[in-house]
């Protein structure tokens, strides 16, 4: 039995799994594991990784559907902190660690709020970084919540605190999102370590395909290029009238049917040629006014409708266009679904050196 197994006995099937875990760890593989609840998968994953990755300066990371999984890993990773040392961080999203807790209904909004508070250098906690925390940090594992104490009583940001800690940290907890999603790569060149060099644990791994799906298939409605009309400067306005005529077309029957990719940005583009301006540059022009408001603190359609635009014009396999009614504007939409998860996900797991995806349901 391995010194890093955090209880006295290995059950009967947990012994299974941390073996075949191990092994694949060991090989460079990917594990697909079904095993029941109750098993000690959480357990049994982390010590099969940091059994390899800890002699090879190899990062685990383990990436959960809910917060409230993480309760469970930190807990895990504590009790096999008193065998061996292990420096951890839990990493959820940056509003939910902002000390500040803005009441701001929308991300985008908190986003455009937080980097023009950190720009003008008026947020104190980001003002207030100092690498001497990261000791504390590492001293046991630390739910996020512990962290977001810690710095609030420093003055410190927990957001910057976790990412700058992840560059050093053995195991990193964290959602999905960090890894399988669009602003994931930004977010790994900013810790600096390569996939190449990371055993990736996914737990309740059945959830996988559902929330890339989910993240990865925006929709815009009729009343919320109505609403960008109304925020619209006279500039824009005549433009936006466009669109919002284009969608009235798309939107007129009830049933969710398939559209022409092109049957939008086509037309649109067409339209804004005989004004001398073009797609992206229209895409631009919102976007900058969108963000204005958004840095006021208010929320803003033209964000949304330049967002919803630029992944529409993207044409990517396994992506679908639809266009469906209703009786509300609200309910007259575009949508942009992904229908084949492994656009997303594949990229990712061929570039990690192992896998391990875990749950008690992959079966039926």
């Amino acid at each position: 039995m391995s010194s890093l197994f955090p209880f006295p006995a290995v059950r009967p099937g947990q012994d299974r799994l941390l073996a075949e875990a191990r092994e694949a760890f060991t090989r460079g593989l990917h594990l697909m594991a079904h095993a029941p609840t109750g098993l000690g998968k959480t357990a049994a994953a982390l010590t099969a990784a940091l059994e390899v990755a800890l002699p090879e300066g190899l990062l685990v990371v383990v990436a959960t559907s809910r917060q409230s999984q993480h309760a469970i890993i930190i807990e895990t990773l504590q009790a096999m902190h008193r065998q061996r040392r292990l420096r951890v961080i839990d990493l959820i999203s940056k509003q939910d660690m902002c000390p500040h807790e803005m009441d701001v209904d929308r991300y985008g909004v908190f986003q455009a709020l937080c980097s023009a508070m950190v720009r003008q250098r008026a947020c104190e906690f980001h003002r207030g970084w100092d690498a001497n925390i990261l000791p504390r940090v590492f001293k046991a594992p630390l739910p996020a919540a512990a962290l977001k104490e810690l710095c609030r009583h420093e003055t410190q940001c927990p957001h910057r605190v976790a990412m700058e800690g992840a560059v050093e940290a053995d195991v990193i907890v964290c959602d999905y999102n960090l890894l399988f999603s669009p602003a994931a790569e930004r977010v790994w060149e900013r810790i600096d370590r390569p996939h190449s060099e990371m055993l990736l644990i996914v737990d309740e791994a059945h959830n996988l395909p559902d929330r890339v799906r989910l993240a990865a298939s925006p929709s815009l409605s009729l009343k919320r290029v109505r609403d960008g009309g109304r925020e619209a400067d006279r500039r824009l306005k005549v433009p936006l009238a466009q669109l919002e005529a284009l969608v009235e077309q798309l939107t007129t029957h009830k049933e969710e049917r398939e559209i022409d990719a092109r049957g939008l940005t086509g037309v649109l583009g067409r339209a804004l040629e005989l004004r001398f301006t073009d797609l992206p540059t229209f895409i631009g022009e919102i976007n900058k006014a969108g963000n204005q408001r958004l840095k006021r603190g208010r929320s803003s359609a033209l964000a949304d409708i330049a967002r919803f635009l630029g992944d529409w014009e993207a044409i990517n396999k396994g992506d679908l266009r639809t266009a469906s009614g209703g009786e509300e504007a609200w309910d007259r939409r575009l949508r942009l679904r992904l229908l084949d998860p492994a656009v997303v996900t594949a990229p990712v797991f061929a570039q990690v050196r192992a896998a391990l995806l875990m749950s008690g349901t992959l079966q039926p």
